[in-house]
């Protein structure tokens, strides 16, 4: 083949390449409205209504994505925030309980609750419940334990909140209280406590002269018992038969 062939053949093939240049269209090319136009006419006549009102509403969506971001980073610095108060509360606490006059103690626990962070609250309630009853302030010592007896409810914690209101109750002369609290919790105490509960329950009811839920207690709590020779089922046992003369 001469070179003036070759030089024919090669002007040929440039120009199928310009002309397949010319024919092809890239999907990204032209302006924006071309686009969409495009992507318009590739969806299905089902998408349709979702796709225009997309379309429509494109700002407040815009809008939307944009007021969310704004309260995820909110909700990240809050609970950053947060998490450094409760930080910060635990340290207050233990400087607190560190000092030596339980009165002192007292006062600053009751002023740390108001502003401490839930988390807490439990914790500081305890503390004053135990501090108080040093000051033989038995009524705040109570109003503590029942807060964590009714946040708890029938936790472990709960429960011993309550049976520790309980106590003071009758400490106090409010058997009342003693024996609704009692017979509030039994039933959810562990087989071990219930025992002890209906034991602590009869002799609240004995107190206040109810004989027959005094004796129902104590035979309830026996019959928790697989060693009849124990001691509390002997000492219950002479109790119900004290009572039921």
């Amino acid at each position: 083949m001469s070179l003036k062939d070759n030089k024919k053949n090669s002007q040929v093939k440039q120009a199928e390449i310009v002309k397949d240049k010319e024919e092809y269209q890239s999907p990204y090319a032209g302006s924006a409205d071309d686009l969409l136009k495009e992507m318009q006419g590739e969806i299905s006549p089902e998408a349709t209504p979702l796709w225009q009102f997309i379309n429509d509403n494109a700002p407040k969506i815009a809008a939307i994505v944009v007021s969310l971001v704004v309260i995820i980073g909110a909700y990240a610095f809050y609970r950053g925030y947060h998490e450094n108060n409760i930080a910060d509360a635990k340290e207050q606490l233990a400087l607190i309980i560190s000092q030596k006059d339980n009165k002192k103690v007292l006062a600053d626990l009751e002023n740390l609750k108001e502003n401490a962070p839930s988390e807490i609250r439990i914790a500081i309630e305890l503390e004053i419940a135990h501090y108080a009853t040093t000051q033989n302030d038995f009524a705040k010592a109570k109003e503590a334990f029942n807060y964590v007896m009714n946040e708890e409810k029938y936790s472990s914690l709960g429960i011993t909140a309550a049976m520790n209101a309980a106590a003071l109750s009758v400490h106090t002369g409010e058997n009342e209280n003693a024996i609704k609290i009692y017979e509030d919790i039994v039933s959810h105490c562990p087989k071990d406590v219930q025992s002890v509960v209906y034991f602590q329950l009869g002799e609240a009811a004995e107190k206040i002269g109810q004989k027959d839920k005094a004796i129902k207690a104590y035979q309830d709590g026996i019959a928790l018992f697989e060693d009849v020779n124990s001691t509390d089922v002997i000492f219950y046992k002479s109790r119900i038969k004290e009572l039921s003369k």
